[in-house]
């Protein structure tokens, strides 16, 4: 019997930390500068954010590392409200990585991308409209010669900083926010059925000590 619970212990610790796997965010925060003009409508000086949401199926931040893959979405922030999201795993766009995010022991980021983003859009299908509802052809941080910029058909957005700010990692900062995996895990149909068997044998080998007791019982009487 310790046997059987012991397997059943096994088995759901093996997929429990799976179940717990956690995104973790980060910011890279600049100003918006005076050539930002079109939809976005945003004033020199005003608040620029890059947000980015990494999970690599870890539970914690703490010394990881978050390859192109592991990144689930960037968003650009003006003064605390969402312009544009994009999904780099979503077709419709070239998107290009350079060097991995990586952590320290306290969980903030060690090194970072020297750049990365797209400049050769063929769909929308990676893009979730925040106050801009403008087609984007070209995002990225860091490149030739800017930190953060995002253009669109009908404007085009910019920070102050020059392009290396947003490929130092000691100008991130890890952030909480509520933010929800790109898939919930699921206990393989391989490892339900294991569970079916051993339960079964739990049951079976109950009917077989209950058996012997109950005909003892009865040749008592």
């Amino acid at each position: 019997m310790n046997t059987l619970f012991k397997g059943i212990l096994v088995l759901l610790a093996a997929y429990g930390g799976k179940l717990s796997a956690a995104p973790f965010t980060y910011q890279f925060q600049d100003a918006v500068s005076a050539s930002s003009t079109g939809i976005y409508s945003a004033s020199a000086g005003q608040d620029l954010v890059a947000r980015v949401v990494l999970d690599n199926g870890g539970t914690n931040n703490i010394n990881q590392s978050w390859t192109s893959t592991d990144i689930v979405s960037v968003a650009f922030v003006v003064d605390g409200v969402i312009s544009v999201t994009f999904d780099p795993s979503a077709p419709g766009h070239d998107f290009s990585f350079m060097t991995d995010f990586q952590s320290d022991a306290s969980g903030e980021l060690i090194a970072v991308p020297t750049s990365m983003g797209s400049i050769n859009f063929t769909s929308q299908a990676s893009v979730t409209p925040g106050t801009n509802t403008s087609q984007i052809g070209i995002w990225f941080l860091g490149g030739a010669s800017l930190a953060v910029a995002l253009s669109s058909m009908s404007g085009n957005l910019f920070s102050n900083a020059n392009a290396s700010a947003s490929g130092m990692a000691s100008n991130w900062q890890s952030v909480s926010l509520p933010a929800a995996p790109r898939q919930v895990p699921t206990v393989p149909l391989g490892a339900l059925g294991i569970l079916g068997i051993i339960l079964a044998g739990l049951a079976s080998r109950a009917r077989s000590q209950e058996l012997p007791a109950q005909a003892g019982k009865f040749l008592k009487q």
